[in-house]
């Protein structure tokens, strides 16, 4: 199994309720591929714990200002690569 801590924020004019329901509709697009066992929910980023800011800089890319976290779970790093492919292929 192989987890990553996504930490994001939403562009102007975004709303969260259908992000969350965008990013449900995919998650269970990937599990009808066999790509991804899920994702945990939306949450607030959280600025205090463990790790801190300079910590994260070190081990994971993130986003300055990035206030929102997310942790899809992938069975493989092959399942990670075909569903970023198929988010560019959205994107194009």
């Amino acid at each position: 199994m192989f987890h990553m801590l996504v930490c994001f924020d939403l562009k102007p004019g975004v709303v969260i309720d259908e992000f969350r329901n965008s990013v449900s509709r995919f998650t269970e697009h990937l599990r009808g591929l066999d790509l991804a066992a899920g994702v945990s929910p939306i949450g607030a980023r959280q600025s205090h714990g463990t790790l801190t800011d300079q910590d994260l800089d070190t081990i994971v890319t993130k986003v300055p200002s990035a206030v929102r976290m997310m942790n899809p779970s992938f069975h493989d790093h092959k399942g990670v690569a075909e569903a970023i492919e198929l988010v560019r292929q959205t994107l194009r």
